[in-house]
């Protein structure tokens, strides 16, 4: 039991910290900027209990407005981030819709059917659940910012209104959701492969009943 709560701790250890590197550090391609900070979240959602993704999601919320207000404080959409609704409550959201989405899929997936097909449905989950999970941050985000700033002009000289945000987050949003659905997946077979995630915890009550169990075998022996 000790040794499977050792790998979930360093297992969090290893998503934040890559969190925090991708908070601060940006992915650019090209006009494009991916929200590369969700991918621990993602992952962490195919592969621990509720809260563990849930704390995860918030502290990369937090760990993102620190960003927007230190190494991000000179873009021109800096002002829309680091209001703390719109960059902390989407962000959240990401391993809540993504963790409810895949484990509830999975328990769909009835253990009587082939296994080459339970496979396929599993990674099926992995990809639908990583897609809700970008596209409930896309459109959180979105809609918190046109409740905000709808029809404003930021101090940064940047107009919002409607067609930006479509603009914006359009192309935007169709390559995340694209590269998360094709990264997330591999990685978690890669983790659980190397035992590192998806081992089953160690319930104390079973393991008690196990004793009893086999004492009363020796004791039958015995007798």
């Amino acid at each position: 039991m000790e040794t499977s709560k050792t790998k979930r701790i360093a297992l969090l250890s290893i998503m934040l910290a890559l969190t925090i590197v991708f908070c601060f550090v940006p992915v650019q391609i090209g006009p494009i900027s991916l929200a590369i900070m969700i991918l621990p979240v993602l992952i962490i959602a195919q592969v621990e209990d509720f809260k563990m993704t849930t704390i995860l999601s918030f502290m990369m919320g937090c760990i993102n407005l620190i960003a927007w207000y230190t190494t991000k404080a000179a873009s021109p959409i800096a002002p829309i981030f680091q209001n703390p609704i719109i960059c902390i409550v989407p962000r959240t959201l990401v391993g809540v819709v993504a963790w409810l989405t895949s484990h509830g899929l999975k328990k769909l997936i009835k253990p009587s059917i082939k296994k080459g097909l339970q496979i396929a449905l599993e990674q099926g989950s992995i990809i639908l659940s990583t897609a809700l999970g970008v596209m409930s941050n896309t459109v959180f985000v979105g809609i918190f910012t046109l409740l905000f700033y709808n029809n404003s002009t930021l101090k940064t000289g940047v107009a919002i209104d409607i067609e930006y945000i479509l603009a914006w987050f359009g192309l935007n949003f169709a390559v995340e959701v694209i590269a998360f659905s094709l990264l997330v997946p591999p990685i978690v077979i890669a983790l659980k492969k190397a035992k590192l995630a998806g081992v089953k915890p160690i319930n104390k009550q079973e393991v008690l009943n196990k004793d009893v169990e086999d004492v009363s075998t020796v004791n039958s022996e015995e007798k």
